[in-house]
């Protein structure tokens, strides 16, 4: 009898202690399993005893103290717990950097298993970018062409600030639930996860936006320069790591139904005040402000002044017979930054300041995750 009954406990609390793993709150279960009055039955692990109150009662003979082996056990899985306690923040026995390398390889099976959207990104980048390439074709050295190449670079940065932002909208908010489940059950730590996430994102999307950039920079007859080429390349990659930080953002601040309203109504702010619809100069003095927290600018004027800065040659004029008659031929390149009001500082400061926006986001999305897993408890 005793030993039936024995047996249903251990049963129980089992469960009771898969129950707490699943829900986060293993912690409080092994807290328990550290107070005096809590006794394990000899032939038991010290896991298989959850409600060791309960149990006492019922079975008061069968119990005893913790033997050695118990007790090394216990005290190799509560003293996690033990130095949270003491210094306020959570400790590991694996270290940040074996954390973090586990974390990236994991992180890298899944996007490569996820073969559906990894295929469809790829696709998109290279579907758009022949698209784009075909519309806006041999518009780079025309200079009957300068507004339509403009237009060719400023949906360029769209195309990749969206194709980074949208994706980590709609996947990071449901890979926010596993993260909290498993960063309470302190399998790892919040910077080892984002630093994995991070590591394992970056190849992808500076792979795309490079795969994007050839494509169209050649089809579009650009400046055949390698350092324009170099340039050009580089702030694509940094405006889809923005837009990717800028995602990370709003998938670990809301859940998912808000962040895929977030994401594109907190885009638009970001298009108007880039300076393509509108120039800059032409915004009202008390909005003008607003074009500074818009990284899209400093995308859209670097990847002009790459095009046609640092004392590029004269444009040819090649005239199709479809072009209107009154439309000028503007060959000197200085004179479409002019027109089109972009500032005439170096393009090294646009690279400077995407680089703030990256870091700056990236900080702020580190906190948010720290401020949701703290929360959850």
């Amino acid at each position: 009898m005793d030993l039936a009954s024995n047996e249903h406990e251990v049963e129980e609390s089992a469960s009771i202690l898969l129950n707490a793993a699943t829900n986060g709150q293993l912690d409080r279960e092994l807290t328990r399993l550290r107070t005096p009055s809590v006794s394990i039955p000899t032939a038991s692990a010290p896991t298989d005893n959850v409600d060791g109150e309960r149990s006492k009662e019922t079975q008061p003979s069968s119990y005893v103290g913790f033997d050695g082996e118990h007790q090394k056990s216990v005290h190799r899985e509560s003293s996690i717990l033990r130095k949270t306690n003491e210094h306020g923040g959570h400790s590991f026995e694996v270290g940040l950097l074996h954390q973090t390398r586990i974390l990236t390889k994991r992180t890298l099976l899944c996007i490569w298993r996820d073969k559906t959207l990894t295929r469809l990104r790829l696709l998109a980048h290279v579907v758009v970018g022949v698209l784009i390439g075909l519309l806006y074709f041999n518009a780079g050295n025309n200079g009957f062409q300068v507004i339509n190449n403009a237009a060719f670079i400023f949906f360029s940065v769209l195309f990749i600030m969206f194709s980074s932002l949208m994706p980590t909208v709609m996947t990071f908010p449901i890979e926010m639930r596993v993260f909290v489940t498993e960063h309470l059950n302190y399998w790892y730590s919040v910077s080892a996860y984002y630093l994995a996430k991070t590591f394992a994102d970056l190849p992808f999307q500076i792979f795309f936006a490079l795969i994007y950039g050839v494509i169209v920079y050649f089809l579009t007859d650009q400046p055949k320069d390698f350092d324009r080429f170099m340039i050009f390349l580089t702030i694509l990659v940094l405006t889809a790591l923005v837009g990717q930080a800028h995602g990370l953002l709003i998938g670990a601040a809301t859940e998912l139904e808000v962040a895929v309203f977030l994401g594109p109504a907190t885009g638009i702010p970001i298009i108007l005040f880039s300076g393509f619809f509108i120039t800059l100069d032409t915004i009202p003095k008390y909005l003008q402000w607003l074009s500074y927290s818009s990284f899209t600018r400093y995308a859209f004027e670097g990847s002009m002044k790459s095009i046609y800065g640092n004392n590029r040659s004269v444009m040819n004029c090649i005239k199709k017979p479809s072009v209107s008659p009154s439309l000028p031929c503007i060959n000197e390149p200085n004179s479409v930054l002019t027109l089109l009001s972009i500032s005439q500082y170096h393009y090294g400061i646009d690279l400077i300041v995407l680089n703030v926006f990256f870091f700056v986001l990236r900080i702020l999305c580190y906190f948010v995750l720290k401020w949701r897993s703290q929360n959850s408890i």
